[in-house]
């Protein structure tokens, strides 16, 4: 049985841009994975960080004067699914 915390730090090469459509990407499998894949969480998320929405829970991400429907950290985005 391996241990539950190791020293060794396992990193891959990732030559993308940070956010963009992989953060998106990865968002549909948190959600596929959480069950919320088909639920109002879409709406809810298109509202984050937004003038007429609500703050990021997990983050100080600031609200953009014209924001652009995905512009929201990542980790907030699964913070709020978990929420």
């Amino acid at each position: 049985m391996k241990p539950a915390v190791t020293d060794r730090i396992e990193t891959k090469k990732y030559d993308h841009p940070t956010g963009g459509w992989g953060s998106l990407k990865s968002l549909v499998r948190k959600a596929r994975g959480e069950g919320l894949l088909l639920s109002g969480i879409w709406s809810t998320l298109l509202k984050q960080n937004k003038a007429d929405g609500y703050m990021c829970v997990s983050c100080s991400w600031a609200k953009p004067a014209q924001p652009r429907p995905f512009e929201f950290c990542e980790n907030g985005a699964k913070a709020t699914m978990w929420d």
